[in-house]
């Protein structure tokens, strides 16, 4: 009967939008390991919220991801992606509630600064976007008798939420693929430097080079060399420059892409955290 419950809600219609934003955003202490038959449906269950969030409907991810929750708390993991479907959706104080319940429970984490950072920009916004009180208005003297000044109210500074940096590559790459660039110039100029003086020194020996002398024989020798070693400075170059422009455009920025993968126990999928 277990097993069969499991299986309904892990294939269950999640509940419309104003019904999760609305619901109690609080989560439970964990008890302890879930039991195979709750880890099975707790997988089915992710896998659901993670099609639902690919495809934009965020009420759904939030429902299926905490169904998952519930019936495995040890899926730490799920709090990130609760708490990113959640600020999608726009309830900042349940996305909040979400990253501060996973750094209670995974303080070690490898994540652990970067998901603090964040939780700390969300309450930055969330101070930014919190209604001001009413300033009340000072009431026109009725009496003859003399007022007190009253001091100009004073407006109290908005705090602007931080924003965090781009992820950027690393400037090694370029680096390389200058060098390489510089490499490839120097060969380029040194080959057709080396060709001039081949055809120099042909035209001194003539179509028959019958009266070639010693010096455009050396010329000629020395224009084939120069060739050569262009020809190698070129090649050795263009691979520095090819080299340099894969490495950069293979290398990773510093920080993690905004859908990664996840890794946690019974599950293994994409994480809508931005950080793995």
């Amino acid at each position: 009967m277990r097993k069969a419950l499991s299986l309904v809600l892990a294939f269950s219609v999640a509940l419309p939008a104003a019904g999760v934003l609305a619901a109690d955003i609080s989560y439970k202490a964990c008890g302890g390991a879930p039991t195979k038959a709750d880890q099975d449906a707790a997988k089915g269950l992710f896998a659901a919220g993670r099609t639902a969030y690919e495809e934009g409907d965020h009420a759904k991810a939030i429902q299926y991801w905490r169904d998952a929750f519930e019936r495995d708390c040890t899926a730490s993991l799920l709090l990130v992606n609760l708490a990113n479907a959640y600020e999608k959706s726009g309830n900042l104080d349940a996305a909040i509630t979400s990253l501060e319940t996973y750094l209670k429970r995974s303080p070690t984490a490898d994540d652990a600064p970067t998901i603090q950072k964040r939780l700390d920009n969300m309450k930055k916004q969330r101070a930014a976007a919190a209604p001001r009180p009413p300033v009340a208005s000072a009431k026109p003297a009725t009496s003859a008798a003399p007022t007190a000044a009253t001091a100009a109210p004073t407006t109290e500074p908005t705090a602007t939420a931080s924003v965090e940096p781009k992820p950027a590559r690393k400037l090694t790459p370029l680096i390389v693929a200058g060098a390489g660039g510089v490499v490839a110039l120097v060969g380029t100029v040194v080959y057709f430097g080396g060709k001039s003086k081949i055809a120099d020194a042909e035209d001194a020996c003539g179509p028959d080079r019958k009266s070639c002398t010693a010096d455009a024989a050396d010329k000629g020798n020395s224009g084939r060399s120069q060739v050569t070693t262009g020809g190698v400075l070129t090649v050795v170059g263009l691979a520095g420059v090819g080299a340099g422009v894969t490495w950069y455009l293979m290398s990773k920025p510093s920080d993690k892409a905004a859908i990664a993968p996840v890794v946690a126990p019974g599950f293994a999928g994409l994480s809508a955290a931005g950080r793995f």
